[in-house]
């Protein structure tokens, strides 16, 4: 029986004549684990349609419906293929929607301007320059076309003007930038339109009103040095709002802990410090935490209670650098638009801890940016190509470190990208993955310009609302201003918080109180 189903066409296609049922030939049963709820519009969906459920009919299904579970030798979908054919008024190629699949395209019909789908360019003997694309939209489930039809989700293309962007507008088909593809791509997760959508994308960082710049992070009382925005007085970026410092933000951390007066005394400058910041910026500290009162919440981690109590009660968590880079900026930014505005896990991640990362071609604000991310991310930073050494990130082709990767043949030689991604998305990535990591330009400006920007993704940082290490977590990480590491040698991990202190945080410091000192003058 099953034999003859293969052969059976099941619903309503696009050319097909509007006489036939929508779910015409189709058999289902639908898997006992989906949400009731789901279950029932499912089957109301299906049998109103022209479908027969396999139980009453006693017959075997020819369609299983499941998010995550194949039957074997049965056609099976997600409940997105359902859904899907009930909007378009016909059916699509099952394959698109395999349960199980990683395909965060499903129910993506997108139509690529000024890009022929394959299909054309084979016709007319072009050259599949662009069948990369074609091939990663379809495996992850998206669908294309190179020409208008009743089943298109979206528009692809650079400018908002043309037939088909008009065409678009007028349908209410939302209309994106290239750059919202990429990004899908690159995250594997299906992005909404909103922040892509022509013709005012905010993603399209030339015309952002508000960019989330990156500035130096001020380390102890360096705080004391920052360069307030000019419109700093004027606009006052905390004006009515109220911020509470956790108790694990370094300083507050310090004074509460059992300590020598001296070190209590440090810690007691530099709170006076960062309050006067935020009082500057028109701000308001509350020394306790009160839910109906506090607007800002200020964390070094994104694991503790107080993190998780600022979550539920849907507070703005930010960590210190935002605060000094909104005093830098004169204006507010979501902590999501910068990768360290935000509080870092407390754990790093899981591969991460074998890495040992150089840098190259890097000065000033975004060296000093990627060495905390390198800590954030769990890995360890070196400053010199040695023979643990795993990666190379380079801003240009070009450098002493860069000269010398010959001698150091396994060593990666990768760009910011790669790290920026793996922290935003909190995972270890194959460098091999996606070619633009292993892009270096022998110019490092067309990549100077794009350090720091890439942005928190909310449903990576929902994974970490109900994680909490107000104990010590089983991995032992030695602890620095720039971040962390991991290390299970004390002795080993000493030697290397000396290393980075020595070799990378001090002369940066001196770097920066001289900057500061010559624009004084």
């Amino acid at each position: 029986m099953l034999a003859i189903h293969e052969h059976i066409k099941l619903g309503r296609r696009i050319n097909d004549k509007k006489s036939l049922k929508l779910f015409q030939n189709v058999i289902y049963s639908i898997d006992e684990t989906l949400d009731e709820r789901q279950k029932q519009r499912l089957v109301n969906i299906l049998i109103n349609n022209g479908g027969k459920s396999s139980d009453q009919h006693q017959q075997p299904p020819n369609l299983f419906v499941s998010e995550k579970t194949k039957v074997p030798d049965v056609q099976s979908v997600t409940p997105l293929w359902v859904e899907k054919a009930i909007l378009n008024g016909f059916v699509h190629d099952m394959s698109f929607y395999e349960p199980g699949k990683n395909q965060f395209l499903s129910g993506q019909v997108i139509l690529l301007l000024d890009v022929s789908c394959e299909a054309t360019v084979r016709r007319m003997c072009l050259p599949l320059e662009n069948k990369p694309i074609f091939d990663r939209i379809t495996k992850f489930g998206g669908q294309y076309r190179d020409d208008f039809s009743q089943d298109v989700t979206c528009l692809v293309c650079i400018e908002p003007r043309g037939a088909y962007y008009n065409d678009c507008i007028e349908r209410n088909i939302p209309v994106v930038l290239p750059q919202w593809l990429d990004d899908c791509l690159r995250y594997h997760r299906q992005i909404p339109y909103d922040t892509y959508q022509l013709p005012t994308p905010t993603i399209y960082y030339p015309h952002k009103p508000h960019p989330a710049t990156i500035f130096k992070y001020p380390l102890g009382k360096q705080v004391s040095l920052l360069m307030p925005s000019k419109d700093l007085v004027r606009k006052r970026p905390l004006h009515n709002q109220v911020v509470y410092f956790g108790s694990d933000v370094p300083f507050i951390k310090e004074i509460k802990a059992d300590k020598t007066e001296e070190a209590k005394k440090e810690a007691e400058t530099l709170r006076q410090l960062w309050y006067s910041l935020v009082q500057e910026m028109g701000g308001v500290v509350a020394e306790e935490y009160h839910p109906h009162r506090v607007t800002i919440v200020i964390l070094k981690y994104r694991s503790s209670l107080e993190y998780k109590q600022a979550v539920q009660d849907q507070k703005c968590i930010a960590s210190c650098n935002w605060l000094s880079n909104t005093y830098c900026r004169g204006y507010l930014c979501s902590p999501m638009d910068a990768l360290l505005d935000y509080p870092i896990p407390k754990v790093g991640i899981v591969g991460m801890e074998k890495c040992v990362i150089a840098l190259t071609g890097f000065k000033g604000v975004n060296r000093e940016f990627l060495s905390r991310l390198i800590f954030a991310c769990g890995a360890y930073f070196s400053a010199k190509l040695a023979k643990d050494t795993t990666y190379l990130i380079c801003g240009g082709g070009y450098g002493g470190k860069y000269a010398e990767l010959p001698n150091y043949p396994n060593v990666v030689r990768v760009n910011h990208l790669w790290l920026e991604d793996c922290y935003a998305q909190f995972r270890m990535i194959d460098y091999r993955s996606d070619r633009r990591y292993t892009y270096i330009p022998k110019d490092n400006s067309l990549l100077e310009g794009t350090v720091g920007h890439t942005r928190l993704m909310s449903h990576v940082i929902d994974r970490f609302k109900d994680d909490t290490y107000d104990q010590e977590p089983h991995t032992v990480y030695q602890e620095c201003e720039m971040g962390f590491v991991e290390e299970r040698k004390p002795r080993k991990a000493a030697l290397r918080a000396q290393s980075v202190l020595n070799e990378h945080i001090i002369p940066d410091a001196n770097a920066y109180e001289r900057e500061y000192k010559n624009n004084k003058k």
